[in-house]
């Protein structure tokens, strides 16, 4: 996959932040649901899960959200960018205008529903 054009790097460093910004708040959203769920006693589900379940739960889910970000989010290279934009079009993280605003050869790495700019 070759380096992307001035432009659509330009455009992709600030959306890649935004993006992040997003992926961040929706992660800790889903934490803080995970801690306010109702507290248990152990085995009892009808009260709810206990504090080491909800625990487990929460470090469980920021695992995965920290593998995710590693996909889309580590490093900083024009090389990166194209491999980083499919992940973060793959994880619904830009909209259909933001993606919209690079150029056809940008798009054109995306699967079909993504191609047109008529489509979202």
């Amino acid at each position: 996959m070759k380096p992307i054009g001035e432009r659509d790097w330009k455009r992709f460093v600030v959306l890649k932040e935004r993006a992040l910004e997003r992926y961040c708040r929706t992660t800790l959203s889903d934490v803080a649901g995970l801690c306010a769920q109702l507290p248990g006693t152990g085995g009892d589900q009808a009260l709810g899960p206990s504090a080491h379940e909800r625990f487990r739960d929460v470090y469980w889910l920021v695992r995965e959200r920290n593998r995710q970000i590693a996909r889309a989010f580590d490093g900083h290279s024009r090389s990166l960018a194209p491999l980083q934009f499919l992940a973060l079009v793959e994880m619904g993280l830009l909209t259909g205008d933001e993606i919209d605003e690079f150029s056809d050869d940008m798009r054109s790495l995306l699967p079909q529903p993504h191609l047109t700019r008529n489509d979202v």
